[in-house]
């Protein structure tokens, strides 16, 4: 069985406790932004640790907006709904987005206690607390540990790593087979390159709940993401670049692995017509890099 792999808290780098927003609880967070919920309603804000970074929030959020605003709802993934963009050193700047159908105003920000550049968006449930503890005993070492850990609220779902088959089987009726997961993943990554115009770099596949007991799939974070310039060798590159130094969530490309066969059916579903060259192009470049990678192992 492929890798579930925790969201555990991570370090917001060189931000003080202090410096973390007040009234707010942090649900997430890494070396850009931190995640935070209010009072456990139903949205998130992700805050800039640091103003100069507003701008770099902005074309995220301008992003996260036109993939969701273009997004099929049919897809195996979910993408939360951005709702509006908050910029506080520019006249208080506020731009909401067209799927937002309720009143969202700056002095909403400012009254929840956001108190940097930010944008808000659909909160994404935590899982199950019976899949978390199994999720926290299984990545952790020790049982005191395990027991002492929180839960995890989401999981990274890496299928280029291995873990135990039995370690979901109680779980099987509630989870997506595999199969369905690649090819998800690669209808996502499909939509991002070639309905988009992005390269979908750093995006993250997660799994977390729906509010009650079962769960969602979703994909986050965009922040990372670049539009796609250049002639078509330069846009194959830059794709590979990106499919390679994203976390190991995607099949590795081997021809022979059923799901990088999903994933690749996921993918071609979504290329344009006139666009399957460099799509094919593409794809079969992860795969001959794939293939270089594994004679060096």
């Amino acid at each position: 069985m492929s890798g579930i792999w925790p969201e555990c808290p991570r370090s917001a780098g060189t931000v003080n406790v202090e410096d973390e927003p007040t009234g707010l609880v942090r649900v997430g967070a890494g070396s850009f932004a931190t995640v935070c919920a209010h009072r456990g309603g139903p949205l998130v804000f992700k805050i800039v640790h640091f103003e100069e970074q507003a701008q770099e929030l902005k074309a995220e959020y301008t992003a996260h907006n036109a993939l969701f605003t273009s997004y099929p709802q049919k897809f195996t993934f979910a993408v939360p709904r951005p709702l509006g963009f908050y910029g506080i050193t520019n006249q208080d700047y506020l731009e909401l987005s067209t799927n937002i159908h309720f009143h969202l105003s700056g002095q909403y920000f400012e009254s929840v206690g956001v108190p940097r550049s930010a944008y808000a968006m659909d909160r994404v449930h935590t899982l199950p607390a019976d899949i978390g503890n199994v999720i926290r005993v299984q990545f952790y070492s020790r049982i005191t540990e395990a027991r002492s850990a929180p839960y995890s609220s989401l999981c990274r779902l890496y299928l280029s790593k291995v873990l135990k088959p039995s370690m979901f089987l109680r779980f099987e009726s509630r989870l997506m087979p595999l199969n369905d997961v690649a090819r998800g993943m690669g209808e996502v990554l499909g939509h991002i390159h070639w309905r988009l115009g992005y390269d979908a770099r750093d995006i993250e596949f997660v799994m977390g709940g729906d509010g009650y007991h079962g769960v969602t799939f979703q994909v986050i974070d965009f922040n990372q993401m670049r539009r796609l310039e250049g002639t078509g060798v330069e846009v194959v590159e830059m794709l590979v670049s990106s499919f390679f130094a994203n976390d190991p969530y995607y099949p590795r490309p081997r021809p022979s692995d059923t799901l990088y066969q999903a994933f690749r059916t996921g993918y071609i579903a979504q290329c344009a017509l006139g666009q399957t060259s460099v799509p094919k192009e593409f794809l079969e470049a992860i795969e001959v890099e794939q293939a270089k990678r594994d004679a060096r192992e």
